[in-house]
């Protein structure tokens, strides 16, 4: 069996690419869009009291820990730095804000609820 060689021909484009390129840009779109929702807004803060599970900050802004953490945030004792994101979850079919407070002393985060 003998080869022939070849030069190489490239085949011309069947399809017009505009259609496709704006199909690409949609989901390139439709991508960075979602990521935006997803990323967490984090500030700083200081630890003003602890009641419990109640954290009240500097800022006079007032948490309130979800029941699993309460244990962890009790030893908490201010002035302590805070570090505060908030996360969107959904519970049960309705979007809920949750902020995830870490102590920046004790390098443990809890998570919680604004109350006011």
């Amino acid at each position: 069996m003998v080869l022939k060689m070849t030069m190489f021909q490239p085949c011309e484009r069947r399809v017009d690419g505009k259609p496709a390129s704006y199909l690409l840009l949609a989901i390139i779109l439709l991508v960075i869009m979602m990521s935006t929702v997803a990323e967490a807004d984090c500030w700083e803060d200081s630890l003003k009291q602890v009641n419990r599970d109640i954290l009240v900050m500097d800022s006079e802004a007032v948490y309130q820990v979800v029941p699993r953490d309460e244990m962890t945030s009790i030893f908490w004792l201010p002035p302590a730095h805070i570090t505060i994101c908030d996360s969107i979850a959904d519970v049960d079919g309705t979007l809920m804000t949750y902020y995830q407070i870490l102590n920046w002393d004790h390098g443990v985060p809890v998570w919680a609820t604004r109350e006011r």
